[in-house]
């Protein structure tokens, strides 16, 4: 059993100061079983083709583009946006105001005329990677859209007929500056504390298995999650990134506590936040599994069937990971 030291609070704002993310405290589920993720059609996106179905989504466009990103840097992409632009559509951007990137592509945008705003988070960053078009067509996960973003281990999810993200957007273009929310029922994603809640409860109720790719699992709440879905049973697998801050001593714990861990290859690099829970539920975002991830950043997650695809994917990185 973990001792939680009183001042963690304390030290996590030290460490935040340093760039550093301290592990949140344990989750204990007290909620009823979750209920089944909303039935919606979705389609398996890899990095590799993230920038393509992005570039396809925009030139379809009839009405809206509204994008939410940490990472924007892909030339092509910028280009596509300028251009829904200048043949009419609505289009709005929002912006992490720390990113190196994102600076360059979001004076461009703005230079062409399409509105800019840009997300100061406390101690944070905005790490959400969003697309909405026409209010409905939804491309959401945890690929960036910089200049190497395709070349990493990782994926999103398209959802063709969900207008439910448009509602966090909108919520966010108006609330810039302050952590957004959204209520989870009835909306399928989440954002802000309402992430480790509903996480943490599909991991509660995993009755067989649960895969994991994750860059970062520093989090006491994901790690004490899992080891207590390994208690009732439940086969837990995990691959992460063995350059991330804190991989070592999560493997270490996670391994003392019955679960199989694996170091995913340095190249490509895993970038991905993604659970595969009892083979039929998939969890994406942008959400790191991290203190920060957790509580501080603002992140947008969603939870969905597990689409055509995504095991394989998984098996395919499991197979060429090296144990830890």
């Amino acid at each position: 059993m973990r001792v939680r030291l009183a001042f963690l609070g304390l030290v996590a704002l030290i460490l935040s100061a340093c760039g550093f993310s301290l592990p949140n405290a344990a989750y204990h589920s007290t909620s009823a079983a979750s209920s089944p993720p909303p039935s919606r059609s979705v389609v398996w996106v890899p990095a590799s083709s993230v920038s393509s179905t992005a570039l396809s989504l925009l030139a379809s466009a009839q009405h809206s583009v509204v994008l939410n990103m940490y990472e924007l840097g892909n030339p092509a992409l910028v280009a596509a946006l300028v251009a829904d632009h200048a043949r009419g559509l609505t289009v709005r951007v929002i912006l992490d105001a720390t990113e190196s990137q994102s600076a360059v592509a979001g004076r461009a945008l703005a230079a062409a005329g399409v509105p800019v705003r840009w997300d100061h988070v406390p101690h944070g960053i905005d790490h959400v990677k969003l697309l909405v078009v026409d209010g409905r067509q939804t491309l959401l996960g945890g690929v960036n859209w910089g200049s190497g973003s395709s070349y990493t281990t990782d994926g999103d999810v398209l959802l063709p007929q969900d207008p439910t993200a448009s509602g966090y957007f909108a919520s966010a273009w108006a609330t810039l500056g302050g952590h957004r929310s959204l209520s989870p029922e009835g909306m399928g994603a989440w954002s802000g504390s309402a992430i480790g809640t509903q996480m943490t409860a599909l991991l509660g109720h995993a009755t067989r298995s649960v895969d994991v790719a994750a860059n970062y699992l520093t989090s006491w709440t994901v790690q004490d999650a899992l080891a207590a879905a390994v208690r009732r049973g439940v086969t837990v697998r995990v691959v992460m990134n063995p350059t991330a801050y804190g991989a070592n001593a999560a493997a270490a714990w996670l391994q003392a506590h019955h679960i199989t861990v694996r170091w995913a290859p340095t190249t490509p690099y895993l970038h991905a936040k993604i659970l595969i829970v009892d083979g039929r539920t998939l969890w994406i975002g942008s959400s790191n599994f991290s203190y920060h991830g957790l509580n501080v950043n603002q992140e947008l997650d969603t939870e969905v069937a597990l689409p055509a695809g995504v095991t394989a994917w998984w098996q395919a990185l499991w197979a060429r990971s090296r144990p830890a």
